[in-house]
């Protein structure tokens, strides 16, 4: 599993939660909440069975099928969001 969609839910996450809810009511907000657990754990779930399955990572996967223009895009695009990830945390 990526630990950088774990961590996605602190304190600034709140915040936005909390704003969000304020804004547009609690009827959105729990939705979207529980809506956005779901789209994450789908995600996290797909990813990971795929690669049990082929017995290859996800950025190997995506390499092989879609060549190395879109492989190098999607490992930056994970390297991007993960340093993000860490130093949103770290602070």
């Amino acid at each position: 599993m990526d630990s950088s969609l774990l961590g996605e839910n602190d304190a600034p996450s709140m915040l936005s939660y909390v704003v969000t809810g304020s804004r547009f009511g609690i009827g959105f907000f729990i939705p979207f909440v529980v809506l956005t657990f779901m789209m994450a754990f789908v995600a996290q779930e797909i990813t990971a069975r795929l690669g049990a399955a082929s017995k290859a990572g996800h950025a190997e996967l995506i390499y092989q099928r879609f060549g190395r223009f879109w492989g190098n895009f999607a490992t930056g695009a994970k390297r991007a969001w993960c340093s993000i990830s860490r130093s949103r945390t770290l602070t």
